[in-house]
């Protein structure tokens, strides 16, 4: 793979991941509301919601440490 369709895999890969992450925070959001109050305060969304993120996160920067590599290694082989 040249260094261009390295930086769109990387680009694509991080996309699905903003979308799964938008869709698994609404999941959960609606799901939360069907049993809660939406005027009142529970820490446990917020707890379920930050769990979420940092769950993302980490597979934010596999993905970038990931294609680093890949880059890396494109420009070795030059």
């Amino acid at each position: 793979m040249n260094t261009d369709e390295l930086i769109k895999a990387k680009e694509a890969e991080l996309s699905a991941l903003g979308k799964e992450l938008a869709q698994r925070e609404e999941e959960i959001t609606e799901k939360w509301y069907k049993t809660h109050e939406r005027n009142g305060y529970d820490g446990r969304l917020v707890l379920q919601l930050k769990a979420l993120s940092e769950q993302f996160s980490k597979r934010y920067r596999e993905i970038m440490r990931k294609y680093e590599r890949k880059l890396k290694d494109s420009e070795n082989k030059k």
